[in-house]
């Protein structure tokens, strides 16, 4: 609509300065052509007007007379912004931004097209929002003799932003009282009910009347069975709302499944028919960095199902290794709890992982549950970068396989034979001379994994978390190397460099090389103009800390 209102706004300006080039000669003639376009630009929608290029009013449609509250013509031309301003009771601010770029137009000589203005308040009383293109307009000798404006009314449109704005707003503020509501819920419910658990537990075997006791089996059961239920709808919902970080640190990890299969042993005692096992490979160390907690809720929901789908014969749980870099000690762990279950149909392999998905519907009463256990265990395999595998036929089985990555918690075994062959097979510290090294990084597991690697290259190494402690150090104490992380807690590793750099001036230069979790390429330049020697991603490789002490040190 715009494009064509400019294309009849061009054809008027044409006519317009046609007139205006001839006026002299042709005044009697034309003036009956003039009255017939102002006639029709009086009928034109939007609000149409022209201007000298002193922005001093020539002519208008009705539209803009009616938003001043004027009746004729005459009473328009020979305004400035200011006197409309005053007539129509502008708000502050707004005869200055229209001038401004109607002043642009006519120095530029282009046309300023699509401006959105402040909001105009009409005779009426009404509030109206508008969409301006401003076109210059030329004499015979091409100069700009005026300006030619058209706005158009977006109230409409304006009001449904707003509205969708403010939606927006309350829909965040809404969301992040779910998340409060969830985040305390999943405390304040757990709690009691975890009370309850064990309160009816140790009732159990207190008490010896038969009636009694059937009666606290009753709680027992029911509370237990509430409790899952509950856990699992928190922690769907508390996944969909993006869940917890991924938390990774040294863990036993054997210790972690052990205790898992504990909880379970009372229920599948019960069956009695079913035998309860724990594989583990014997190419794995008994602890990795990982989330403990992530792998404990996986491996409860994937048993829970496992115990509950499991009439006869065993439930086994593996953990084997899947894939293992010797360079970086990163691993893929497998963990597998099979069982030889009811199994589930194909058909149902892939949708069981929805949320509300079960094998049975609840109505017939066979098995009980959410129907979000998996949908968990999906998310959380997907949080910490995994992968989530079946193999099951009904009447057999199943087999769920979640790939896990982890790292070793030292991942540098035998690494003292390796670098007695790089350095002429003298031990390291007589090549090096015992170096020490400073490391500022603010990451505890950073600081774990780092450590170990130095130490176990016969380093003596001080780690300080902040940019303080790394000044004070560095000023009290001599070091052949500085690793610097760049995001540091109170100031970046680029500051720390520089202030570095001006402690020792006149002295000793020492090396000073960042490890980042950036790319490389993307903050190199800065590293070198801060004053660093070289810029490393993280992991550091074995490979990458032999080559630093062997080319700084």
């Amino acid at each position: 609509m715009i494009d064509t209102t400019e294309a009849s706004l061009l054809k008027v300006h044409q006519a317009l300065t046609e007139i205006a080039s001839s006026q002299l000669s042709h005044a009697k003639n034309f003036q009956g052509l003039i009255s017939y376009y102002n006639d029709i630009i009086l009928c034109m929608p939007g609000n149409v007007y022209w201007l000298d290029k002193d922005c001093m009013t020539i002519g208008c449609n009705q539209n803009v007379l009616n938003m001043l509250g004027l009746k004729t013509i005459d009473e328009f031309v020979g305004l400035s912004f200011e006197d409309m301003a005053r007539i129509g009771n502008w708000a502050a601010g707004q005869a200055a931004s229209f001038k401004r770029d109607t002043l642009e137009v006519v120095r530029s000589g282009q046309t300023k097209a699509n401006v959105e203005e402040p909001p105009i308040t009409y005779a009426d009383g009404r509030i109206v929002y508008f969409l301006t293109t401003r076109v210059p307009l030329f004499n015979g000798r091409n100069e700009v003799i005026g300006v030619i404006g058209i706005s158009t009314d977006i109230t409409e449109r304006k009001l449904m932003e707003n509205a969708l704005i403010v939606a927006k707003e309350k829909a965040e503020v809404a969301n992040q009282a779910k998340k409060q509501f969830l985040y305390n819920m999943r405390h304040d419910i757990r709690t009691p009910f975890g009370g309850i658990v064990g309160v009816s537990e140790l009732l159990q075997k207190l008490e010896t009347d038969p009636l009694k006791k059937n009666y606290i089996d009753t709680i027992f059961q029911s509370s237990v069975q509430l409790l899952d239920y509950l856990n699992d709808i928190l922690d769907s919902a508390h996944l969909e709302d993006g869940g917890d970080p991924i938390i990774s640190r040294v863990v036993n990890i054997k210790q972690t499944i052990e205790d898992c299969v504990t909880m379970f042993l009372p229920s599948v005692k019960e069956k009695k028919q079913v035998d309860l096992s724990f594989e583990y490979d014997k190419d794995l160390p008994e602890s990795l960095i990982t989330d403990q907690s992530c792998v404990k809720r996986i491996l409860i929901n994937l048993l829970g199902n496992a115990v509950k789908f499991t009439h006869e014969g065993a439930i086994t749980i593996t953990l084997a290794l899947e894939r293992k870099d010797h360079d970086s000690g990163d691993l893929e762990v497998i963990m597998t709890v099979s069982d030889t279950g009811v199994g589930i149909p194909r058909s149902k392999q892939q949708i069981i992982f929805e949320k509300f998905e079960r094998l049975t519907p609840a109505y017939e009463g066979r098995y009980k549950g959410t129907g979000l256990g998996l949908f968990v265990v999906k998310s959380l395999v997907h949080e910490m970068g995994g992968e989530i595998r079946l193999e099951s036929e009904p009447g057999k089985g199943s087999a769920f396989s979640c790939v896990l990555p982890m790292r070793m918690p030292n991942k540098f075994h035998g690494l003292k034979k390796t670098v007695s062959k790089v350095v002429n097979a003298k031990p390291l510290e007589q090549t090096l001379g015992m170096p020490r090294l400073l490391l500022v990084e603010d990451d505890s597991i950073t600081q774990l994994v780092i450590s170990g690697l130095f130490e176990s290259l016969r380093c003596t190494l001080d780690v300080v978390p902040t940019a303080q402690k790394a000044l004070q150090y560095f000023r009290e104490k001599t070091y052949d190397l500085v690793i610097m992380d760049i995001g540091l807690p109170d100031m970046d590793g680029y500051m720390v460099t520089k202030k570095m750099r001006d402690l020792e001036m006149g002295g000793k230069r020492v090396p000073i090389v960042a490890l980042t979790a950036h790319a490389k390429d993307d903050i190199q330049k800065q590293c070198l103009v801060a004053g660093m020697d070289d810029v490393l991603s993280k992991p550091l490789t074995q490979k990458q800390a032999l080559n630093l002490l062997t080319t700084y040190i």
